[in-house]
């Protein structure tokens, strides 16, 4: 606890709350988004589907105060006299208003919940025996605050004062002479709010003793690239509000920097802001799609689908009509891509031969399923002095070429091999002819689809395959993704367009994959045991502890933004992320990332490549000057980093400086 304030509690007799943005947090940006949020609650109440309720409810809240000041020199109005004059406005019968009452009602119920920095004061002052009282400026219903409280477990108190009450309010100090007037005029007072001239001033000038306890909101806007982040999203959309309510709740409401200041709540905090919004986005696509498209299942690639399975799962099964059946499939790049070899062409050779890491010519040919050591003279005939040369310069990428064409025979066999296992799979998990399905993956390259759908295909045993990804990139048409044989749709960018959402996951895609990963290691082939079972074969170069405890840590951070954003869905069945509202901030984070986030993700290990055979770097770290010592290899090395955000973030003016000067 904060120790200014845990003086001010201890010489405090009487405590009091404000309610709403601090007591009470609404799971909203703005209070008024709560309008929008009920709209077509309130249009299917009245039976009109063009009605524009939330601009018709503001109106009537300002015609009510308007007239409360004009009669009776009043400036607090209750709910029943906002929506007489709502009544009036949109000619209503009494029914009708008082139904969208407590609709409005009902909907502050769903969105308000407990500020756990708050209810801590409170649990504090109940322990040491301080009396309590909580203060709200509202329209609401008393009752309907006490409701609010109690739900959010706030259920020990002297005195609950509302506004709509007594008609007397906090920012003209009258509530705060009538609470001093309920308690004890002579008690030393200490009221703690949001409200910088209700809470604080006119607080103070009746001799209470305040606490500023600054809404989550505006602490989370604060940060100039969060707000910039958001300028795009559009500002009417309910689900905008929902969102950003939730992460500024989630990761201010304790006082704590938006990015997380130290390792006790990090992952769970940044998957919750930065994750969840992109799980619950692309999932809500994947369920429409599947849904228009009249799918019989959804199929999620190993690894990367693990998770979306779950996201899927979980808000496919509380949606009408979603297409309910999922499976996870065993497979990779690697173990799809290698099994689909028969011919060994120019584009199987160019496939071998990927990778921006350093691999010896040895690494290169055990990737492709062949024992190098069984073939050591086809090394010197493609012009390798060694299996363990490194290729690195084009001659050797040519003499990798001819490596492999030398190695023909082997590759093809290993792949015969593995075909028939991962075909006999295939099958066993329902990919058979007749089927309509979705393949879900992260995508950018969609070459998986691409050899699954040719090997099933080639048997005469294929379901009709549709290609379901977050984002495809522009060269995908080289690769014969877009083409009728591979229908494909993405979430994000599909062939690169539109381009702003391809330029922003450029920004570090391997940082993106990270987010969808899972914690167990990459397929790199399907075996069946003697009892006839299928089981990946799996790499275990890439399952580092720290690797490991921070996807988990992370994935949970997201899956619990999931629950909050189905709880709410629950309630208010329309709700549907933006692609803007679910993007806003992992573009924050790809492009300006705080200090923390640079060093906590960036200390990740990544394997670039495919197979069990992975070249480890960092996604993020600083380069030590002394590289300048050989300016070629140094250039290289700054423009093929992961993520060149986070690098900078954790380098020194002076790198930062060099770095840009070495790759403008």
């Amino acid at each position: 606890m904060d120790i200014k304030l845990k003086s001010k509690l201890e010489a405090a007799d009487v405590v009091s709350f404000d309610v709403f943005d601090t007591s009470i947090l609404r799971a909203l940006a703005r209070p008024e988004d709560l309008f929008l949020l009920m709209e077509p609650a309130a249009r299917r109440r009245l039976g009109d589907d063009t009605m524009k309720f939330a601009p018709a409810r503001r109106a009537a809240e300002q015609m009510a105060r308007d007239r409360a000041w004009q009669r009776l020199r009043l400036r607090e109005v209750t709910l029943a006299e906002i929506y007489e004059a709502l009544a009036e406005a949109l000619d209503l019968d009494p029914d009708q208003a008082d139904a969208l009452a407590q609709i409005e009602i009902a909907a502050e119920i769903d969105v308000c919940r407990r500020n756990p920095f708050i209810h801590d004061v409170y649990r504090w002052c109940c322990r040491h025996g301080k009396r309590i009282a909580f203060i709200s400026d509202t329209y609401l219903p008393e009752t309907v605050i006490a409701d609010l409280l109690q739900n959010a477990g706030y259920d020990r108190y002297e005195a609950l004062l509302a506004s709509s009450t007594s008609k007397k309010t906090k920012s003209t100090g009258e509530l705060h002479a009538e609470a001093r007037a309920r308690l004890g005029g002579g008690a030393r007072w200490l009221h703690i709010g949001d409200n910088v001239r209700s809470d604080i001033e006119m607080g103070r000038k009746h001799g209470m003793s305040t606490w500023y306890y600054r809404r989550c909101m505006d602490a989370y806007l604060s940060e100039r690239h969060v707000s910039n982040a958001w300028k795009t999203a559009e500002p009417d959309v309910p689900a905008r509000s929902v969102v950003q309510g939730l992460i500024a709740n989630r990761i201010t409401h304790g006082r704590a920097s938006a990015a997380g200041a130290n390792d006790d709540g990090f992952w769970e905090d940044f998957g919750y802001a930065t994750v969840g919004p992109l799980f619950v986005g692309f999932t809500e696509w994947l369920i429409e799609q599947a849904r228009q498209r009249q799918f019989d299942a959804l199929y999620f690639l190993a690894r990367e689908g693990l998770v979306m399975q779950r996201v899927y799962d979980r808000l496919a099964g509380a949606t009408e009509s979603a297409v309910t059946e999922t499976h996870y499939l065993y497979g990779s790049r690697r173990a799809l891509n290698i099994a689909a070899i028969k011919q060994l062409d120019d584009d199987d050779i160019a496939f071998l031969s990927s990778g921006i890491s350093t691999l010896t010519a040895a690494q290169f040919v055990e990737r492709a399923g062949v024992d190098w050591r069984q073939h050591r003279q086809a090394f010197h005939v493609a012009g390798f002095d060694s299996p363990h040369h490194e290729v690195r310069t084009g001659a050797d990428y040519a003499c990798l070429r001819r490596l492999f064409a030398e190695l023909a025979d082997p590759i093809r066999a290993n792949a015969r091999e593995e075909r028939e296992v991962l075909l006999d799979y295939l099958r066993a998990t329902g990919l058979t002819a007749g089927r309509r399905v979705g393949l879900v993956d992260v995508g950018w390259h969609g070459t998986m689809q691409r050899s699954l759908t040719d090997m099933l295909r080639d048997i005469g045993d294929g379901p009709q395959i549709t290609g379901l990804y977050l984002g495809t990139h522009a060269f995908a048409p080289k690769l014969g993704l877009i083409d009728d044989r591979y229908p494909h749709d993405a979430y994000l960018f599909r062939g690169g367009e539109p381009d702003a959402y391809r330029r922003l996951i450029w920004e570090g895609v391997e940082v993106v994959e990270l987010l969808f990963s899972a914690t167990e290691g990459t397929i790199v082939r399907i075996e069946r045991d003697a009892g006839g079972n299928f089981n990946p074969v799996r790499a275990t170069t890439d399952l580092e502890p720290y690797r490991i405890e921070s996807i988990t840590r992370l994935q949970a951070g997201a899956m619990a933004f999931v629950d909050d954003y189905l709880a709410l869905k629950s309630r208010f069945p329309e709700l549907a992320l933006t692609r803007d509202a679910a993007t806003a901030q992992l573009k924050r984070f790809l492009r300006h990332p705080s200090a923390a986030e640079a060093r906590y993700i960036g200390d990740i290990p990544h394997g670039e490549g495919f197979g069990a055979i992975y070249a480890r770097r960092l996604l993020a770290y600083p380069h030590s000057l002394r590289m300048l010592a050989r300016p070629q290899a140094f250039r290289w090395i700054l423009r093929h980093d992961y993520w060149h955000a986070g690098r900078n973030r954790r380098g020194s003016h002076l790198q930062r400086a060099v770095y840009w000067l070495m790759t403008r």
